[in-house]
């Protein structure tokens, strides 16, 4: 997803500095529409992008979770003994599909960007929280042992008037 794309972009000029080939980092990109992929040409630098778009204007034809699971199910079967560590950020309907897919895996690390309105950004308000805590000042990246005990993630969110809704 686009949302909080940037920093992963850091992350993966990071990790390629460390020496990881850009063949071992994935990296997978959505949108509606082609005009919605972020950094395609800025990941490639050091990852191996796969880019999906709901309506098949640019790479894959669906959903971005799904190039996902059919890429990575498709490496576990050329190697049973692989690990990922997954970070992800975008819209949370789509990260909670990610989880779900992921968490299934084998995995050294998972973490996901959880977006929340964040009216004072020190903790005071309660609008970001979720599960009790706030991502101003607690997050907003949590790991999986956060995520497997979580309520709200993928369930619920609060809009700016901080009604509870529904995803």
């Amino acid at each position: 997803g686009g949302t909080g794309i940037a920093p992963l972009l850091l992350l993966a000029e990071q990790i390629a500095g460390r020496g990881v080939p850009a063949s071992q980092v994935l990296v997978f990109l959505g949108g509606r529409t082609a005009g919605q992929v972020y950094f395609e040409a800025e990941f490639g630098r050091f990852a191996a992008v796969h880019v999906a778009t709901d309506d098949g204007s640019r790479g894959f034809k669906g959903f971005v979770t799904e190039l996902m699971s059919q890429t990575l199910r498709g490496m576990l079967d050329s190697d049973a003994s692989m690990r990922f560590c997954f970070y992800n950020c975008g819209p949370e309907p789509m990260m909670y599909r990610a989880y779900q897919l992921q968490r299934a895996l084998p995995f050294a690390a998972l973490q996901c960007s959880l977006e929340r309105y964040m009216k004072c950004g020190v903790g005071i308000c309660g609008v970001c929280t979720c599960d009790g805590a706030r991502m101003c000042v607690d997050g907003p990246v949590v790991g999986a042992e956060f995520l497997a005990q979580s309520k709200h993630f993928g369930k619920m969110h609060r809009d700016k008037t901080t009604k509870a809704l529904s995803w």
